[in-house]
Parts: structure tokens; sequence; C-alpha cells
């Protein structure tokens, strides 16, 4: 869905359902580097959350997420991280999120 939203923000459209590289992080990582600052903010985010949605941070997440923020010139740095893995346990644990901290993400 991320993917899709790119690609209509990009204006390449929709890409068709059998297209293939719905999940592939490369074109997406490509895709997300057109965007504009405001527009990678949004879609970082989004990212971070879905990372965490399922209540795990695997190890290809995490990657995905140093990889995406590398891309759109942001640190990759284990704070980072650690604000995602802060995210989950909060999610885990039925804590309200504040908007702060999902703003914060980016």
């Amino acid at each position: 869905a991320l993917l899709l939203e790119v690609a209509r923000q990009v204006g390449e459209g929709e890409p068709a359902p059998d297209d293939g590289d719905l999940d592939d992080p490369k074109i997406f990582l490509e895709r997300l580097a057109s965007l504009s600052q405001a527009e990678q903010d949004v879609i970082l985010r989004v990212l971070a959350v879905a990372s965490i949605i399922d209540g795990r941070l695997t190890r290809a997440e995490k990657r995905l997420l140093c990889e995406a923020r590398r891309t759109c010139g942001r640190s990759d740095d284990a704070a980072a991280l650690r604000a995602v893995e802060r995210l989950r346990r909060a999610f885990m644990a039925g804590d309200p999120i504040a908007t702060r901290e999902i703003v914060h993400l980016r």
C-alpha cells in the first residue's frame, strides 16, 4: 500500500496488481528518493508505524527503515531505531501514543 501511494505521488499512476514489484524495497526506495522532503517525512512515519503494527520489529524491517532514512538524507543512527522500538513497546502495552511521538519518527 505504501508503494502504491508513493507511485501515485510521483506521478507514475498505480502499478498493476501483477507488477511483481509491489513488495520490492529497491523500487520503493527509488520512488521514495524522488519525493519532496515533506512527502518523505510522511512516508518515513508511515513506514515506522507499519513496521511495528504486528508487534515485532524484525531485522529486515530495521534494515528497510535505515535504508529509507538514508535515501531521504536522514541519519540512520541507533537513536532513530530506538524511537521506533519505543513506539512498538507502547503500542504493544496498549499505551496511548501521542502524535508528537509519531511526528519525531521522520
